[in-house]
């Protein structure tokens, strides 16, 4: 992380460790601190139902997150996306190649 470079996101990134908004002074540190000490994914999931988020996408090999977060907030779509198709479902049908 050390060489990394960030920038402000486009939308609103919430840190399971703080289980605050990431923000671009503390990012590097906050994103080691997670790595090593317990995170508030349930907590954060309410937390972002509470503020109006009704759909959570999931960017990782397989669905774990996505089970998760439909125990956690019911109310809410959940897509997972895992490959090229998956994406392609998610994104849209002009995204799709031929």
């Amino acid at each position: 992380l050390a060489d990394v470079t960030f920038k402000h996101p486009a939308f609103t990134v919430f840190s399971n460790t703080t289980k605050a908004p990431f923000d671009l002074a503390t990012i590097k540190q906050v994103l080691v601190d997670q790595l090593v000490n317990p995170t508030f994914f349930a907590q954060d999931l309410n937390l972002m139902a509470e503020q109006g988020v009704t759909e959570f996408v999931e960017f990782g090999p397989d669905n774990t997150l996505t089970k998760f977060a439909r125990k956690t907030v019911k109310d809410s779509e959940r897509t997972s996306v895992y490959d090229f198709a998956s994406l392609q479902k998610v994104m849209g049908e002009e995204y799709a190649v031929n």
